[in-house]
């Protein structure tokens, strides 16, 4: 009777993940995958029998961490001052040396949509619950008076969801992280109209 692989499933999804965001899937082959989980190729097999099923897996983790953390930082403060907080956590966040390439869901979503309907469904999935958040927020501020009632809570969301992920990308240009704060200074003044 074989051994069984022993590794923590979440591990060498994070690892797997950390690949897939410095590589792009296409560049990434299976050796860079055996490399970075330091598992064998037929633990790798057994565990998640293909690249693409790897990739899907690492998708979802990291779009159920993204939408976790938007929940918990969006629950800390008032509404209005926790978009406020979200979007200067976030320009802090992307605009870091150590922080890897854009955002998994939008480098997937650019990458692979037009091919991998499974990538494509996981990542909007992701977009959508992010854009809720952001929209339940917004009705709450408005409840509280904290956003003009003027203003359309989906169109508003919709707006931010995108300059969230515009700050994303912008901050993987040479200029980038020069232009982010003006940015999100921008985005915030949307919040006052």
């Amino acid at each position: 009777m074989g051994r069984h692989a022993q590794f923590k499933r979440q591990d060498v999804v994070d690892k797997a993940a950390k690949t897939f965001w410095d590589l792009g899937f296409y560049a990434t082959r299976m050796t860079d995958l055996i490399e970075a989980t330091q598992l064998q190729p037929g633990s790798l097999y057994a565990a998640f029998n293909s690249k693409d099923e790897l990739f899907l897996e690492c998708v979802h983790s990291y779009g159920q961490q993204l939408v976790a953390n938007t929940e918990a930082l969006l629950s800390q403060y008032s509404p209005k001052q926790a978009i406020i907080e979200y979007f200067q956590y976030l320009a802090g966040e992307v605009c870091t040396n150590s922080a890897p390439h854009g955002c998994l869901l939008v480098n997937s979503l650019l990458e692979l949509s037009r091919l991998d309907d499974k990538v494509k469904q996981a990542v909007e999935q992701y977009i959508d619950q992010m854009e809720q958040h952001f929209k339940r927020t917004i009705n709450e501020a408005i409840a509280l008076g904290e956003i003009k009632p003027s203003q359309d809570p989906q169109e508003l969301a919709t707006t931010l969801m995108v300059s969230m992920w515009g700050i994303r990308v912008l901050c993987e240009t040479s200029e980038g992280r020069n232009k982010v704060s003006g940015v999100v200074k921008q985005v915030m003044k949307l919040l006052d109209i």
